[in-house]
This record gives structure tokens, C-alpha cells and sequence, in this order.
């Protein structure tokens, strides 16, 4: 809070004459008391004393209505033989120059401004601390009314919603706070001369508590504390968004974090994925037909506790993400219906996660080619004694459900490493080299990067289920290259069969 004390505006009597206005910005988080409620602030000036010990005195009501009696200094007066309409004495700057220290009419009056000037602002900063907190919207309420958007309008899944109130309850409000307001008043109160007199005039403006200063700090805290930048980057996302909101519903003037410095997270486009024939090799592990474990590392897995069923379906499972390219959720969801065996093709058309069924993820129904070899073992599947009706679940459980994620992780990781591939599920390669371990997902991963060598990108990508072809174009460093490469091997073959010519 900035508080001026009366006279302190001036250090030594004779400098009066030199200020002329005082701006002074006072930053509140309260509104503007009503001028009715301010005392009368005035006074007047005195000269007591006769002869070379005249000294001027301010006779004022300061800002708690109080009057008071200030000595100003030494007066350099006479008196010019005219009087108020009361009787007082008008006095005169007296002749000869003003010695230091004394005062003439005009620096007395100027001094007297002075005080009235800073029990002006000193009212102002009490009214400002008597003040309630304005009834304003706080960051709580931009968080709530943004939950409220993701789910209400924009019909995020159950998973995304969870994501974002984890986000918003772990890093959001603890670090700008529940009940912070979202704006404040910024109060500005100018003594200002005008024709010869002086007044004060008090003007509030409305302003954001939150600056671009304010992002950038979270933004050092999040890569000082956060496992990688791309956490840090979602994070950020996700505030960019609650402030986007906040604007556009009129809580904010500006969104602080628009001109914030983004996280960079460069796409290395690696991915730890399967060619066909790992995968085959993870197949036959499901099968009970490979084990690549040395006999003493032999102990049991998920892969044990299936039965003969279970292990076909969960091999069929694999299958599909591998040469069909669904995701987890999708499988889990997939009903009969949507294997065509006559149009050799999948239709991927609702997902499901989080004990709920959903949208695919691009929100748009896609289909994928149908393989022979995926063809082959749902084929297969379809055999079974129960649940082969249009609406049972492809990959369906004894009692008919859906199988659990985390029976389908607990198999592939099982199969990874009676396949000899356990090592890919590491942090680190073979040589020691960083690596991301494989998951599940990168059965997907390992579908965009053999299709990326039959089909077209854009096939792909609507196969895939991509809603952007960049997603698709970070597989394109896996298409195999043996086209060109023979037109390079035949333009060097020429140009390395050419006469040499000797130099000189």
C-alpha cells in the first residue's frame, strides 16, 4: 500500500513552488469507496507575528476530518492594506528578494496544496483498506467453468475430462490459487491544477491479475520439476485453454498466456516398434509354440494362466492391432458386425476406456484393410461355440464382456519376452543407448510403419484414423527406399564407367 504523510510532499518550504501535479497509481484489489463518504479536506493560511518574525502556518482538516495546525515557515510578507470580507489581512509578497527559508503568499499557498494533496491520497489508501473485496470471478471460478466447457460443450471423453481436473487440482490451483480474483482495480488519483486552482480527481481502471510474467514462471517450474518437457507442454496446454475461455466470456481482458514462451519438444519420429517378423515370433509365443527363455529363467506368466481359448484370442487380439492398426480401446469395443470377411475390411467405429464406451479417438468412424493373415486367425475365432452373434465383442471374455487392457498388456509383455524381445521393454537398448520400452500402443506404431511401404500416405491416413497427414508423415522414414536407391546405383554405375582423363 503506498501512503503519503501530509507535508511530505515537500522536504523544505522554498521547493513549493516547483510542483505543479502529483500522479500517484495505487493498485488495489478493492472498488472505489463513494466520494460521498470523504471528509471535507480544506484549510487556509495564518500569519502570526509581527515585524521580521511574521511565520505562516496552515490551518487544515486532514483525512480523518481532524483539525490541524502546521507551521510552515518564515513569512516574506506586508501587508497590502486591503482585507476579506471576514477582516483578514491580505497579505503581500514584501519587497526585496525572499530570503532562504522564508515563504511568500504564493509558496505558502502552494504549501498548503501540499497538505490538503496528501490527506487527499492518505483518505484514499484508508478508504481503499476499509473496502470489502470486490464480488469478482476468481481463477477457481475460469477453472470450473472450463471443466464445465470440456464437458458439457466440447464433449470430451471420461478420460480426458479425468486428465484435466487431475491437472487442474495437482498444478493449476495450487500455484495461482482457488481464490486469487482475476482482476483487480487499479486506482489512479491525480492532483491536477487548473485556471489556478487545485483538485483531485480518482479514476479506477479494471485490470487482469494474471500476466505473461506470471505464465512464464509456471512455466520454469514445470521443466524444473516435471520428468520431460513434454509433460510440461500439456500442462500448458491445458492452461492456455482455461485462460482462452476465461477471455472470451469476458472474465479477462487478455489471455496472459498467449505470448508466453511455449515448450519446444522436438518429434525425434523414433518408435520402438515390431517388424512382421518379430511379431510372428510374439504370436507363436502366445501359442505356447516359442520360448526363447533360458530354462531357469522360466517362471510363470499371464501367458500360463490362459487356456487354449483365451491364448487363441489373445493371439487374435495382437493380431488385429498389428495388421489393422486399431487402438486398445477400439479392439476392446469391436463388434462382429464390423469384421467384413466378403469386403476384407474392419470398421473401427467406437472405442472404449475408463469403464466407458466412446468415439474413436479422431471422432469419426474409419475402416482398415482386412489381411489374409489377420482374416485367417479371426476366422478362426469366429468358430467358437458362443458370443459369434453381430453384436458380441470380437475379443470377448467367458461370460461374454470385454477383455481388460491389462490382461492384453500382461500377455504382449509376457509374449516379448518368451520371444526373445524382453529387452525392448528396457530404458536402455542392448548397447546402452536410451530407449523408449515398447508398449501395447506400438503394435499401432508397428502397423503405420509397414503400411507406410504398401499404401499411399493418404491411404494411410485414412486408415489410420489421422485427422492431420502430419501425424501420418512421421512414418515416412520407414518406406522402403529400393526404387531409389536402384535409380541412384544406375546413375553412379554410369558415372563411375567413364574414361578418366589425366591430369597435368
Amino acid at each position: 500500500m503506498v501512503r503519503i504523510q501530509p507535508g511530505a510532499l515537500y522536504a523544505e518550504p522554498n521547493q513549493a513552488r516547483r510542483v505543479r501535479s502529483v500522479l500517484l497509481r495505487l493498485t488495489l484489489n478493492v472498488s472505489m469507496a463513494p466520494a460521498s463518504t470523504r471528509p471535507p479536506i480544506s484549510g487556509h493560511l495564518q500569519v502570526r507575528g509581527k515585524g521580521n518574525r511574521c511565520r505562516y502556518y496552515a490551518s487544515w482538516w486532514d483525512e480523518t476530518g481532524s483539525r490541524r495546525t502546521t507551521a510552515l515557515g518564515p513569512a516574506h510578507v506586508k501587508d497590502s492594506g486591503r482585507r476579506t470580507p471576514r477582516g483578514a489581512i491580505i497579505w503581500r509578497t514584501a519587497p526585496g528578494p525572499c530570503p532562504p527559508g522564508h515563504l511568500t503568499p504564493a509558496m505558502a499557498e502552494e504549501a498548503l496544496e501540499a497538505l490538503l494533496d496528501g490527506a487527499r491520497v492518505a483518505w484514499a489508501s484508508m478508504a481503499a483498506e476499509l473496502e470489502p473485496e470486490p464480488d469478482g470471478p476468481t481463477f477457481g471460478d475460469a477453472v470450473d467453468a472450463w471443466l464445465e466447457y470440456l464437458e458439457i460443450e466440447k464433449r470430451r471423453e471420461y478420460g480426458t475430462l479425468r486428465d484435466a481436473r487431475n491437472v487442474a487440482k495437482a498444478e493449476f490451483l495450487p500455484w495461482f490459487g482457488k481464490d486469487t480474483p482475476l482482476t483487480k482495480m487499479v486506482r489512479e488519483e491525480a492532483v491536477l491544477q487548473r485556471g489556478g486552482r487545485r483538485f483531485t480527481e480518482v479514476q479506477a481502471e479494471r485490470r487482469d491479475t494474471f500476466t505473461t510474467d506470471d505464465i512464464d514462471a509456471f512455466r520454469r517450474h514445470l521443466l524444473s520439476t516435471k520428468p520431460s518437457p513434454r509433460t510440461a507442454q500439456k500442462i500448458l496446454i491445458l492452461l492456455h485453454g482455461v485462460f482462452k475461455l476465461a477471455k472470451r466470456r469476458k472474465m479477462i481482458l487478455a489471455n496472459p498466456s498467449a505470448d508466453a514462451e511455449r515448450v519446444s519438444v522436438p518429434d525425434s519420429q523414433i518408435f520402438n516398434v515390431l517388424d512382421p517378423v518379430e511379431f510372428e515370433a510374439v504370436y507363436r509365443a502366445v501359442l505356447l509354440q516359442q520360448d526363447d527363455r533360458p530354462p531357469g529363467q522360466r517362471k510363470e506368466d499371464a501367458i500360463d494362466k490362459l487356456d487354449d481359448s483365451e491364448r487363441e484370442l489373445f493371439g487374435a487380439f495382437l493380431s488385429t492391432a498389428f495388421y489393422a492398426g486399431l487402438r486398445l480401446g477400439e479392439l476392446r469395443d469391436l463388434p462382429w458386425r464390423n469384421v467384413d470377411f466378403a469386403g476384407a475390411m474392419i470398421r473401427a467405429e467406437t472405442g472404449f476406456s475408463e469403464g466407458r464406451r466412446s468415439t474413436t479417438k479422431g471422432k469419426r468412424a474409419r475402416s482398415t484393410p482386412l489381411v489374409p493373415t489377420l482374416s485367417q486367425r479371426l476366422a478362426a475365432l469366429g468358430t467358437r461355440d458362443r458370443f459369434t452373434r453381430d453384436d458380441d465383442y470380437v475379443f470377448s471374455t467367458a461370460i461374454g464382456g470385454r477383455v481388460t487392457d491389462k490382461r492384453a498388456r500382461d500377455v504382449f509383455y509376457a509374449a516379448l519376452v518368451r520371444a526373445g524381445l524382453g529387452h525392448r521393454r528396457a530404458k536402455q537398448d542392448l548397447r546402452g543407448n536410451p530407449q523408449q520400452p515398447i508398449r501395447i500402443h506400438d503394435l499401432r506404431h508397428s502397423w503405420c510403419t509397414w503400411a507406410v511401404n504398401v499404401w499411399d500416405i493418404t491411404r494411410v491416413q485414412d486408415y489410420a484414423g489421422h485427422t492431420d497427414v502430419k501425424t501420418t508423415r512421421r512414418y515416412v522414414h520407414h518406406k522402403a527406399k529400393a526404387e531409389d536407391a536402384d535409380l541412384a546405383g544406375a546413375y553412379l554405375d554410369s558415372a563411375l564407367s567413364q574414361p578418366t582423363v589425366a591430369s597435368h
